[in-house]
């Protein structure tokens, strides 16, 4: 029997407006940023997880495994506790359980409390898998499954030379040289997720072992316990939980206010520079300090004073021996910039502190921009395991856990409290079963994502439906409205037979002139041409080159380019030119305002598709063209994308 909701309990039946659209419904490639940005604004906005559903549905969007059962293979019987903290003990495994092979992990499971709410957990992007420990066989405690690091730099100080004695490419200089910009570009990337760390030290920053001979070890930040999130608009100093030793004279004593007739005017966003001091201070251990330990640079309140802090520091530089020059020169030159008094005097810490000419700082350069996902043999790379093939290979027992909270619901006739996304996913791991009842699911799940207005749902819903033969119990002004929805936002290339051709070309204008596939779609036509020129930015990096050629602005795209002129195209955080998102958008128009400049049209990235193959974005009649100008502007048909697919092979 199929699955009736009475459509009055929907929303769905209305058309999508595209300056007031739901985030997450966009047609645009997803990546682990964007699934955590989209995460956080739900708790901002005081949705938290709260439910099994939201979970695997943000999990399906990281591509990390889970959630799973570790009944068998309990955790305290396998590995031994090597740390722990507020929120997590943290085991490294030793042993493995049958059929469990041993794996280069650690787990970080959650402390319990006696009263728990949902904002004490948040997932982290780094992570490989989510699963349920049950330390007594019968509780559930949530676990993060992480890649196992080598050791703390912390520890790594405390014996260098015991730890680079298998090294022969680098030397030791070099592997803190490699370290500490590691370490910057973890803070830079931090910073512009509006993120403080609140904690850098070397105890939380951990190294991993690479491949790359000349780039030996990887370092990452971790212990997230103490950081903030700066779109709290009540933040104060005194939010700055950072380790006594390592932070700056401003945070050394959490008891004392801030003083601004000593420490300067402060504002929220100098948080930052309540990290540069700790990186500053990092940079001394890790090039100076013996052992590691945190530097003694005078920093009571009732002696500080700037000039105290530089002939410190510049002791200690002086003192370091064998540092080789060009290093001393430009720490010397960081750490000046880095290790003021007042706040809103520092540098941010970023890459570009540490730059030199020394041959290992360009391996490292090389290696960080080129490098691919280290997944280990035999491992599942988050890239290849998100949306259908996450939901595909989701845990048997999770899905019966949802599928009985679905039926509980299907009984009464009413919606379930799922995502449109988690039902779609639920259709998708359905349809992998040959079960008959699961069959019956597939249609059931369909109809439940597109009854809460899940776009990608309503696109394929009746078409299913009729490959089963299938009567779907929904009006045809339901049908219709579904069918115009898809079109409108990019998810039917098919001709429906709810709506007429000219209907078609309409909706599918209307895509193209909201947008499109472009990122830049998330701001909204109307917002993107209200906005002024000099001041458009958006979290994808778009320009407002990148905005005109999206929605096909012909005329303020041309004003653009004639006020400047352009040696290159701006990118954006994907690598993508503004002749990408005019291609994106299928506007033939702006694209050859952009090939007229002469640059050329082929991404330099290795994951994103190159222009050629959003063709299929263009109006019919201006594919030939679109072709003729790319192929001129010099578009590579061989390009090929993360996934193996050249232009070639997608046509």
């Amino acid at each position: 029997m199929s699955l009736i909701f009475a459509e009055s309990e929907t929303t769905s039946l209305t058309l999508v407006d595209f300056d007031d659209t739901t985030p997450g419904d966009y047609p645009v490639i997803g990546t682990v940023g964007e699934a955590i940005e989209a995460s956080k604004t739900r708790a901002r906005s005081g949705k938290y997880l709260s439910s099994l559903s939201e979970l695997v549905t943000l999990l399906a969007e990281l591509g990390a495994n889970g959630p799973s059962h570790l009944q068998n293979v309990n955790i305290s019987d396998i590995g031994i506790q090597v740390g722990h903290g507020n929120q997590f003990d943290v085991f490294r495994q030793v042993d493995h359980g049958p059929g469990h092979s041993l794996q280069n992990v650690v787990y970080k499971r959650v402390k319990l409390r006696p009263k728990r709410t949902d904002s004490d957990y948040a997932v982290d992007p780094a992570i490989m898998g989510f699963a349920d420990d049950y330390p007594d066989r019968k509780t559930p405690i949530p676990v993060l499954v992480m890649e196992a690091a080598r050791f703390p730099l912390s520890e790594m100080l405390k014996d260098l030379q015991h730890h680079l004695d298998t090294l022969i490419a680098v030397s030791h200089w070099d592997v803190r040289h490699h370290i500490a910009l590691d370490v910057a570009a973890g803070v830079e990337a931090l910073h512009s997720s509006e993120i403080i760390h609140g904690d850098i030290k070397p105890a939380n920053v951990l190294v991993f072992r690479q491949d790359n001979p000349s780039v030996p070890f990887l370092a990452k930040l971790s212990d997230f316990g103490v950081c903030i999130d700066m779109s709290d608009h009540k933040i104060s100093a005194r939010d700055y939980y950072g380790t006594p030793k390592w932070v700056g004279p401003e945070a050394i004593d959490h008891d004392l206010a801030y003083d601004d007739t000593l420490f300067g005017p402060f504002h929220a966003h100098h948080l930052k520079q309540f990290d540069s001091f700790s990186y500053g201070m990092l940079l001394l251990a890790l090039f100076v300090t013996p052992g590691g330990v945190a530097p003694k640079l005078g920093l009571d309140r009732e002696n500080l004073k700037e000039e105290n802090i530089r002939s410190c520091t510049r002791l200690l530089l002086r003192d370091a021996g064998s540092l080789p020059a060009d290093i001393s020169h430009t720490l010397d030159k960081a750490l000046h910039s880095l290790l003021r008094m007042r706040p809103c005097d520092r540098a941010l810490p970023t890459i570009a502190l540490l730059t030199t000419n020394r041959p290992s700082y360009l391996a490292w350069l090389h290696e960080s921009t080129t490098k691919d996902e280290n997944i280990e043999a035999g491992k599942t790379s988050p890239s290849y395991n998100t949306g259908p093939v996450y939901w595909a290979r989701l845990d048997e027992r999770v899905f019966e856990d949802l599928n009985r909270q679905f039926d509980q619901n299907k009984k009464v006739r009413q919606l379930p409290d799922f995502l449109g996304a988690t039902l779609l996913g639920l259709a998708l791991k359905a349809s992998t079963s040959s079960l008959e009842e699961n069959r019956q699911k597939v249609l059931d799940y369909l109809l439940a994502a597109s009854l809460k207005g899940h776009t990608p749902a309503q696109a394929i819903c009746s078409r299913v439906h009729a490959s089963q033969s299938k009567e779907l119990a929904v009006s045809k002004a339901t049908l219709r409205i579904w069918a115009a929805n898809s079109v409108r936002q990019g998810y039917v290339f098919h001709q429906p037979e709810e709506l007429s051709p000219k209907e078609i070309l309409s909706f599918r204008d209307d895509f193209r002139s909201a947008g499109g596939y472009s990122s830049a779609r998330a701001i909204g036509a109307k917002s993107i041409l209200s906005i002024p020129q000099e001041a458009y930015e958006d979290s994808y990096d778009n320009s407002i080159l990148h905005a005109y050629a999206a929605i096909g602005a012909c005329t303020s795209l041309d004003d653009v380019l004639q006020q400047n002129k352009w040696i290159q195209l701006p990118k954006n955080k994907k690598d993508e030119t503004p002749i990408d998102s005019a291609c994106q958008g299928g506007h033939v128009n702006c694209l050859k305002l952009l090939v007229s400049l002469n640059l050329r049209a082929s991404s330099m990235s290795t994951t994103s598709p190159s222009p050629l193959h959003w063709l299929f974005a263009f109006p019919d009649d201006d594919i030939a063209e679109a072709l003729r100008l790319l192929l001129q502007a010099g578009a590579d048909i061989n390009h090929r994308t993360k996934l193996p697919t050249s232009s070639v092979e997608r046509a």
